[in-house]
């Protein structure tokens, strides 16, 4: 979800596999950084803290498109600071809604 995958941009299907081996390899990259960040509970807190791995995507995709001209950033130190409280009790279900392709057609003008 946080990575894009309930849109695709193709319409034939072995570009849409493609965009799904893309987006695979990019979570296992994003889930590989964010599983050695260290997240410190701290004393006294009424909750207990967790990533936010949406941001935690965001991330890992800014990184990556980074310029060599430019110093990278310090990632897990962003993704350390990025925390959300577990909080019991509290479910949601997503409301996701199928759509078709985005069409590109609007650029060739």
């Amino acid at each position: 979800y946080a990575l894009g995958l309930t849109r695709f941009h193709a319409k034939k299907p072995e570009y849409i596999v493609q965009e799904i081996w893309s987006r695979m390899t990019l979570y296992n990259f994003c889930e590989i950084i964010a599983t050695n960040v260290v997240v410190k509970q701290k004393v006294g807190c009424k909750y207990i803290y967790q990533l936010n791995y949406t941001r935690a995507m965001r991330i890992c995709c800014h990184f990556l498109s980074i310029k060599e001209e430019k110093a990278p950033p310090d990632v897990e130190y962003l993704i350390g600071h990025e925390l959300l409280p577990v909080r019991s009790g509290r479910t949601d279900p997503r409301k996701v809604k199928p759509q078709s392709a985005i069409s590109f057609l609007y650029r060739a003008a």
